[in-house]
Formats: C-alpha cells, sequence, structure tokens
C-alpha cells in the first residue's frame, strides 16, 4: 500500500538541498504526523481510518 503526497525528482543527495523537494518532504511530514495523530500504524488501521 502506498500513500501519495505529491511528486518531486530528487537529483541532490538529500531533500533539504532543494526548494521544491524541501516542500515534498513538508507534505510527506504532514501527512504522517496525520495519521499518527488518528492512530494509524499500519495497513489495517490506515483501512479502518479511510473507511470512517
Amino acid at each position: 500500500m502506498y500513500v501519495v503526497t505529491g511528486g518531486a525528482i530528487k537529483l541532490t543527495r538529500t531533500m533539504q538541498e532543494r526548494e521544491h523537494t524541501m516542500e515534498q518532504l513538508e507534505k510527506l511530514n504532514r501527512c504522517k504526523a496525520y495519521m499518527r495523530a488518528y492512530g494509524v500504524f499500519d495497513q489495517d488501521s490506515f483501512v479502518e481510518l479511510t473507511n470512517e
């Protein structure tokens, strides 16, 4: 299972080196925080959240 939060082509060693990848990294971090706040920790809890 994958959660797509956006996209960028990474041509640098880290995502912090370019503005467009830093924006995508922030989206990933917001998504991760949201899922943790709602108790998502595996596929079953994700499916449960999306079916509410």
